[in-house]
């Protein structure tokens, strides 16, 4: 750890997220990031039921590095979950 208190180097570009196990999150609709000033970034969602994997992808145009945000939100509109993406 360094004198700030942060741990390791997140000046790394954020490509994508894989959650394992996810057969509960297959009906998700929506995911973003939200970036330190609390402006959004839409992800890309790919749910891969042979594998049982949701994958939330960073579009090439929207690239953005791990130091860059503060959380990933994401979600089901059909599930009534709350929306902080929009």
């Amino acid at each position: 750890m360094d004198a700030a208190g942060k741990s390791g180097s997140q000046n790394v570009n954020f490509e994508k997220l894989v959650i394992l196990d996810a057969k509960d999150l297959n009906q998700t609709d929506f995911a973003c990031v939200v970036s330190k000033d609390l402006s959004t970034v839409d992800l890309d969602i790919t749910y891969n039921p042979e594998e049982m994997t949701l994958t939330l992808n960073s579009s090439p145009e929207n690239g953005f590095k791990f130091s860059d945000f503060r959380q990933i939100n994401f979600g089901s509109s059909k599930e009534r979950d709350l929306n902080l993406c929009s």
